[in-house]
């Protein structure tokens, strides 16, 4: 094997599929259509672009889109990719999966509905009619959280429980230092269409850990995704940032191991939360060499590449003397 036999294998395999890989997240941003997003005197226009920008800049994947009860942030975010006068922002699609969501305050508590990024007006027209929420209407009474979270399936989306630990969050009162209990919380942790409790601190995500883990909640056959996000309710402008609540994009998020960064993944994913969602201890890079692969020059192998058989190992498979 020569030099330029060794080169172009190592390109190859390079060049072949590895696997799933670990990608930023951040599924709860809010953008001008929320009323309490804070443009800082800047256009609106600014201020979507600026957002998908910064999500880019620090290498988030997949994001989602999820206004105060309405869909309208995502759609603007939409049109603008599609304006054939801005091609470098137009550009930008291809760094970034960008998903229709929505932030639904039912009976004082937030929950997040995540839909695919072809998830057109017409249908979240539909959903909104359905689980109750108008113009006209900030909050939705007509059913609670278990069968919202119903609702949210049967139109194929994905629902969180948004900062549960926080101000209008299912475990609010955990910051009070008091145990939330109740029926209504034991359901909605059993519905099999949730997908995902988003928490802000650390200790309140040890205590409700070990609330869901009684029988009367969620018991020990069954897990749930525990996830950070940056809840953006502003851009960052000459470094600061303008939100009065929630983080900057790129300060909060959550790894997660995915195939490919789209809706569909995303969703197998947080549905095997043990092997998927991984802590940010876990996801330190480790820079010593390691074997990519290996190129096999054998008759019993079918030979897709020069003379060789090329075998892309997975990273985290591998072994690594220190």
């Amino acid at each position: 094997m020569n030099v330029k036999e060794i080169n172009d294998v190592y390109n190859n395999l390079n060049n072949k599929f590895q696997g799933a890989k670990v990608v930023k997240i951040d599924l709860h941003i809010h953008t001008p259509a929320s009323k309490c997003f804070e443009k800082a005197g800047n256009t609106e226009d600014f201020c979507y672009k600026s957002l998908v920008k910064e999500a880019v800049e620090n290498d988030i994947k997949i994001i989602a889109i999820t206004d105060h009860n309405t869909f309208d942030g995502f759609n603007k975010v939409k049109h603008l990719l599609n304006d054939q006068n801005d091609i470098e922002f137009q550009k930008l699609q291809k760094n970034i999966c960008i998903l229709c969501g929505i932030e639904i305050d039912c009976l004082s508590k937030h929950l997040l509905a995540i839909f695919d990024v072809t998830f057109k007006e017409e249908l979240q027209q539909k959903f909104m009619i359905e689980i109750g929420l108008n113009e006209n209407c900030d909050v939705v009474d007509t059913y609670g959280p278990s069968k919202l979270v119903e609702i949210i399936e049967k139109y194929g989306g994905i629902a969180i429980l948004a900062h549960v630990d926080a101000k209008n969050g299912f475990f609010e009162e955990f910051s009070k230092e008091s145990i939330f209990s109740g029926r209504t919380i034991a359901k909605l942790l059993r519905e099999k269409a949730l997908c995902g409790i988003q928490y802000c601190n650390d200790l309140a995500k040890i205590k409700i850990e070990e609330l869901i883990k009684q029988k009367d909640y969620l018991g020990n056959d069954t897990n749930i995704a525990f996830l950070k996000f940056s809840d953006a309710h502003g851009i960052v402008v000459n470094g600061k940032y303008t939100g009065r609540s929630g983080h900057k994009i790129g300060e909060e998020y959550s790894l997660i191991k995915l195939s490919e960064s789209s809706f569909y993944g995303l969703k197998l994913a947080l549905k095997d939360p043990d092997s998927r969602i991984i802590s940010r201890i876990e996801n330190i890079e480790d820079e010593r060499p390691y074997i990519i692969g290996m190129a096999l020059d054998c008759e019993l192998f079918s030979k897709n590449f020069s003379n060789y058989t090329l075998i892309r190992f997975h990273k985290q498979m591998l072994c690594q003397s220190k």
